[in-house]
């Protein structure tokens, strides 16, 4: 049934890879969107190698990614600042090894979350990505019996982190400034509140969103104290639906409307929705010109209406704005 699901998302993809947009009666977003930059540098005079998390500071406009085994910084417009190789411990041997970055959130201060695809824990990384601390979902519940791994990350305007966890539990873990437990969002189930694989989270004006690779609905919309809103999306073909629903992004337009932002992976598009769920747009379409995608991951977004979205299989940053 999965295998089925992905075909027809591929077939999908490709009647959206030109570019086309839904028919509108008036002007839709996608019309609005310019896509103004792009780079694949890695700093280090190469290329990007399968960039995933990415994070846009707000108050410095400066973008991280995790990339291949690196932490990157660009300025907004995508020129290299900064390049560090990110390194952890492999859990068999005990040995320091190259890691590969997944999901990166940074606070007011400047320092650095980083989740890991080769461990468990969240690296804490000053603003040059020195190891501060590290943090284990397991020691966080007080349960070092859990088998719990740190995947997706988000930061709201408090500096408090989201731990997007899987394992023995699947879940969201709210933490303080001082990494200190405030309370988990959702679980793993099948109702429609519940999880069964989650992607991405995204958080914003009193909302986290997260994204789930096989539950329905595919994006589930929690307030921060943990109850559940709405959810919508299914995985099949039609226009609301997804294949590989990832990065996730709620922002408020400049007519003061909430939107929430889903890269879907396997359909090589943006899905734009209202914050009760109704499809607004689609953005991109498969393939390497500007404005095209090649399995979108990561989405951040910027200051003055700009998003910055990570190309997995490309080795792409692409920056666009909405006018």
């Amino acid at each position: 049934m999965i295998w089925r699901t992905l075909v027809m998302a591929l077939l999908f993809s490709l009647m959206v890879g030109t570019g086309d947009s839904f028919a509108e009666e008036t002007k839709t977003l996608a019309d609005s969107v310019y896509f103004t930059g792009y780079t694949f540098e890695n700093g280090v005079g190469g290329r990007l190698r399968a960039p995933l998390g990415i994070y846009c500071d707000p108050r410095t406009d400066e973008v991280f990614v995790a990339a291949g085994p690196r932490l990157i910084i660009y300025d907004r417009n995508l020129n290299v600042k900064f390049t560090v190789s990110h390194f952890v411990t492999d859990p068999l041997t005990g040995r320091t090894i190259p890691g590969e970055p997944k999901s990166i959130a940074v606070t007011r201060d400047g320092n650095i979350y980083l989740t890991d695809n080769l461990v468990d824990y969240v690296d804490f990384l000053d603003f040059r990505g020195e190891p501060i601390s590290r943090i284990y979902p397991n020691r966080v519940l007080a349960d070092t019996t859990l088998k719990l791994k740190a995947e997706a990350l988000a930061i709201d305007e408090l500096d408090r982190l989201y731990i997007s966890v899987s394992g023995d539990m699947q879940t969201i873990l709210l933490l303080d400034q001082d990494h200190k437990l405030i309370r988990k969002i959702g679980e793993k189930g099948e109702r429609p509140e519940n999880f069964t694989n989650q992607v991405g989270i995204g958080v914003g004006e009193g909302l986290v969103c997260v994204s789930d690779l096989y539950a329905m609905p595919a994006i589930k919309v929690f307030d921060t104290l943990g109850n559940f809103k709405t959810g919508w999306g299914g995985h099949n073909v039609d226009r609301e639906d997804f294949s590989l629903p990832s990065g996730v992004v709620v922002h408020r337009d400049s007519y003061g409307r909430l939107r929430i932002w889903v890269s879907d992976a396997l359909r090589h598009v943006i899905k734009v929705f209202s914050d009760d769920g109704e499809f607004v747009s689609n953005i991109g379409g498969y393939g390497e010109r500007l404005g095209e995608f090649t399995y979108p991951i990561g989405l951040s977004v910027g200051t003055k209406n700009t998003f910055f979205i990570s190309e997995k299989v490309l080795g792409r940053i692409q920056r666009c704005e909405i006018r």
